[in-house]
């Protein structure tokens, strides 16, 4: 008999220990739910922010190859399927730019025999004038079009920043933040504020182009309070 009740008495024990355990565990779970939930609402954000902002800094740009022959070539937008606001500059083989001007929406390119590579985007461009006004049509090569990343997009928009932040479809109440970094490692950001509490920041790295139609490395740094 008592060899019985002293089973009893540690099936008991194991029970109340379990129990305790149990709730010590449930304990825990209450007590950093909040926070857990608080970091994947944060964390979703920023992933909707990297996809939207992507696509905001982003513009089409078109690069022709172009064979000219002569001094000086005359393209037409239309040829390339080009919008007839779309901005323009010319680089030689060398990458430097070349001279470049419109007359009646055809845009002068002054060439020569090497090729030219002729770049378009809706986004301004840094180009010089060109020369002559009468010139034959060159050999296009190739025509690539391709999305990119801007520097005027992604500028206008950190330095406009309360403006472009009211056109994003965030949650009211949604704190966050945009920064670059530029090739040069510059960066330009809408303000770190001083904020208490958790924060989820993430970076993402982007290739872009800038007014001189190069294509450079940086990062969007995203940071939701």
């Amino acid at each position: 008999m008592k060899k019985g009740k002293g089973k009893r008495g540690s099936h008991v024990g194991v029970i109340a220990s379990f129990s305790i355990f149990i709730l010590f565990l449930i304990g825990i779970y209450l007590a950093t739910q909040p926070g857990f939930e608080t970091q994947t609402d944060k964390k979703t954000i920023v992933q909707y922010l990297k996809t939207e902002l992507t696509d905001r800094f982003s513009s089409n740009l078109t690069i022709a190859i172009i064979k000219p022959g002569t001094n000086c070539s005359t393209i037409t937008k239309t040829s390339l399927g080009i919008q007839s606001q779309d901005f323009s500059i010319a680089k030689d083989v060398d990458g430097n730019s070349v001279g470049v001007k419109y007359v009646l929406n055809n845009l002068i390119v002054d060439s020569g025999n090497e090729p030219i590579w002729v770049y378009y985007s809706e986004s301004k461009l840094n180009n010089i004038s060109a020369g002559s006004s009468s010139c034959p049509t060159p050999q296009i090569e190739s025509i690539r079009k391709d999305k990119e990343i801007f520097e005027e997009k992604v500028t206008e928009s950190i330095m406009n920043f309360s403006s472009f932040q009211n056109s994003l479809n965030v949650p009211d109440g949604t704190d966050f933040d945009i920064g670059f970094e530029f090739d040069n490692g510059s960066v330009i950001s809408s303000g770190q504020k001083e904020i208490s509490g958790d924060i989820y920041s993430e970076e993402i790295y982007v290739r872009y182009v800038n007014d001189n139609a190069d294509i450079l490395s940086g990062k969007i740094i995203i940071t939701v309070y």
